[in-house]
């Protein structure tokens, strides 16, 4: 025999199950999760991961010293995170500052990587920048809240938040791929070693998914004017 608890709990796993179809049937929530993802995935996959072994090659740094100085746009997008979601909540709209902190990340990044002979000072400052412009992430969420229907904000707020945390498992090997395309087979203690061209060239994936995160902001949904 069924009893209350059961038909309760019942109901509330067949309004999980509506909510999820919902979202993941959402195209709008599907173009706030890539725009998350293409926000957070230069921060995972350059500041968590291949971003060290670059400057130790590229500005011959030890690896303390380089993984410190990396830590520069972990910093910068620890500040940047709560402070665009608080300059979101102050004017009032998430995409403005949605698609100013893609263009700014596409921009620096095509900088770091692109530009030639880059004085180190200047890379230091320009991490820092590209993670102060890719906090902006966080207007997603707020984004979420704004525009979906309370039923499913909160399953699309989680797929957005695995969107983020996806981008660097999907794109971190990714990287570690075009490297191997581009060794010429050094290996230094049984390790591959790189070139500074050969991480260039790597990164140029990172920065085509932010370009990509770009375009596909000024195609997300605005917050309802009050």
């Amino acid at each position: 025999q069924v009893n209350d608890g059961q038909v309760k709990a019942g109901q509330e796993w067949a309004k999980l199950g509506t909510a999820l179809r919902g979202a993941f049937a959402s195209r709008d929530v599907w173009k706030m999760a890539f725009v998350a993802a293409t926000m957070a995935g230069p921060m995972l996959v350059i500041g968590g991961l291949w971003g060290t072994p670059y400057l130790m090659v590229a500005y011959d740094l030890p690896r303390p010293e380089a993984a410190f100085f990396m830590s520069l746009l972990l910093l910068g997008w620890a500040v940047g995170a709560p402070f665009s979601g608080w300059m979101s909540d102050r004017i009032g709209r998430r995409k403005p500052i949605l698609i100013a902190g893609c263009l700014l990340v596409s921009i620096l990044l095509a900088i770091i990587f692109i530009v030639p002979g880059l004085p180190f000072w200047l890379v230091q400052i320009f991490l820092v920048l590209t993670g102060l412009s890719g906090g902006a992430m966080t207007a997603c969420f707020g984004l979420v809240r704004d525009v979906m229907p309370p039923a499913i904000a909160g399953a699309s707020t989680g797929i957005v938040n695995s969107a983020t945390v996806a981008s660097g498992a999907i794109l971190q090997p990714l990287v570690g791929l075009a490297l191997d395309l581009q060794w010429d087979g050094t290996v230094s203690d049984g390790a591959r070693q790189y070139a500074a061209a050969d991480y260039r060239f790597a990164f140029l994936l990172i920065l085509a998914t932010a370009v990509a995160g770009l375009v596909t902001a000024f195609r997300l949904r605005e917050t309802p004017m009050a």
